[in-house]
């Protein structure tokens, strides 16, 4: 009976998340955001000059292997364009749907974990620019994120190698997600990282940093890839001073074990991808943006089990109680304080977002 009740509570907070992500993605989805800010998105300008007067990408490099289908994006070249020459389906209502979509699983991912006063993080400039921009790694990170709640085995790796196809940038995360679940259920993994969650998150993103800095430029020319120069340059320190914050709350937490979970892990991995980025100048806010939802729930995570040390209900009478001592716990007070800047933060995005 009990097993029952709770899969009936469950089921219907499924439900309430996932029609709430629904209202407040279209909502925020209405919102004139091009008008709010003229000119902000010029990826999207770029790709409505692309479908609209350029040939296909197939075309232009002659693909005709599986390889090069993989290594040029075709699978999004191929469906925009079948959505709108071959069913006429105007660019502007497409770009709409993935807007949409983008926004509605990220609140997913929220919702469900946190309760949908959650979603209110997914307002941030980080999102309306990657939802209404970056379209080709939205569409693929979006993908990416339906696919892990998914049950279904086949389905979830199918979904992978179809966000893969969108935008090759996704078998990093692919891979650092596999990587974290192998940490995390293979005892021979954490031995290889002599236990350590800290020394694997630091050996996985410097990894992947190299991966698409120093090493960047030769695996992309070897492969014939057309973003061999990117043009984009990197964030300034200040911009990034909040992440180095939180990269040290979530380091400290995870090296004492205290909190160790996939979200945490990837979180924490694509920050100092970020980090390593900024600091050595190279362009890497896309990453932030693309693992935005699951930084918000690892920090959501260690928020709340900070805040049940000062909170709790009494086993004896039910009731909500206050442990004063707990106050001046250090990690209570370190995320607390994750907390104050993130908001702090977000509105200084903002600020400097819409001059």
């Amino acid at each position: 009976m009990f097993l029952l009740d709770y899969k009936v509570v469950y089921q219907k907070r499924m439900v309430l998340a996932l029609f709430a992500s629904l209202i407040f993605s279209s909502i925020f989805v209405l919102i004139p955001w091009e008008v709010l800010k003229p000119g902000a998105f010029l990826d999207l300008g770029v790709y409505k000059h692309k479908f609209m007067f350029e040939t296909s990408v197939l075309v232009e490099k002659n693909v005709t292997t599986v390889w090069g289908f993989f290594i040029n994006e075709g699978l999004w070249d191929v469906l925009i364009r079948y959505l709108s020459a071959d069913l006429g389906i105007p660019l502007d209502s497409i770009f709409s749907f993935i807007a949409l979509f983008t926004i509605f699983s990220f609140c997913k991912y929220i919702a469900v974990r946190h309760g949908i006063l959650a979603m209110i993080f997914v307002v941030n400039p980080l999102v309306v620019d990657f939802a209404f921009s970056q379209m080709r790694m939205a569409l693929a990170i979006s993908v990416f994120i339906v696919a892990i709640d998914l049950n279904k085995v086949w389905i979830k790796y199918f979904l992978f190698i179809v966000a893969s196809f969108f935008h090759t940038a996704l078998v990093l995360f692919v891979g650092v997600y596999f990587l974290s679940i192998s940490y995390l259920k293979c005892k021979k993994s954490r031995v290889a990282f002599f236990n350590s969650p800290m020394v694997f998150v630091l050996f996985v993103a410097f990894s992947v940093f190299f991966v698409i800095g120093p090493l960047r430029f030769l695996i992309l020319s070897y492969l014939g890839d057309r973003r061999v120069h990117y043009p984009a340059g990197g964030s300034t320190l200040l911009y990034a001073s909040f992440w180095f914050f939180y990269a040290f709350v979530i380091l400290l937490a995870i090296r004492n074990r205290r909190f160790v979970n996939v979200a945490a892990m990837m979180s924490l991995v694509w920050v100092l991808v970020f980090l390593f980025a900024t600091m050595f100048g190279m362009y890497g806010a896309r990453f932030l943006s693309a693992a935005y939802p699951f930084i918000v729930s690892s920090m959501l995570v260690f928020i709340g089990m900070e805040f049940k040390k000062v909170v709790y209900r009494s086993a004896i009478d039910g009731e909500m109680k206050i442990n004063v001592v707990n106050l001046l716990d250090a990690n209570v007070f370190l995320s607390a304080s994750m907390l104050g800047m993130f908001l702090v933060y977000s509105a200084a995005q903002w600020r400097y977002w819409f001059i």
